[in-house]
């Protein structure tokens, strides 16, 4: 992860246009697609979040790789045509960030009541039991 410093991300543009703050370095500007990007910690929200985590939406967001994130957000989003900003609070941890998600990161992003909103399975009809197979026995032929 490399510390940069933007103009104001939007996800209205395909690119993020940055500059190196780190020490030493060699970069002075980056031009990164948003494809090469799984998510973008952002700065984060002054202050404690504006509502209890009770008013709070929940969000479920599957990234490509396979990682799930759950987590009480805002329910309004920022972003643009590229990606999505999110106020985050991590179920039990209570800690506030922003992070950016590029929609190129993700297989989907949910909007859910519950944590696990599959439900119980609905119960199945029993099947008959078929009786037990007999191993085949193969008769060795005289010769």
């Amino acid at each position: 992860m490399v510390p940069v410093d933007s103009e104001l991300i939007d996800f209205g543009q395909p690119v993020i246009k940055a500059r190196s703050m780190q020490p030493g370095s060699n970069n002075e500007e980056l031009t990164v697609p948003l494809s090469s990007v799984k998510y973008i910690v952002m700065a984060a929200p002054d202050g404690e979040p504006e509502a209890d985590v009770v008013e709070l939406g929940k969000v479920v967001i599957h990234f490509s790789d396979h990682e799930v994130l759950r987590a009480y957000t805002g329910r309004e989003t920022l972003g643009g045509t590229y990606g999505v900003i999110y106020d985050l609070i991590e179920p039990g941890r209570h800690m506030h960030r922003r992070i950016g998600v590029p929609y190129s990161a993700v297989k989907a992003i949910f909007k859910v009541k519950d944590w696990d909103g599959r439900g119980k399975a609905s119960p199945r009809r029993a099947k008959a039991k078929a009786a037990p197979r007999k191993p085949a026995v193969k008769k060795k032929q005289a010769r």
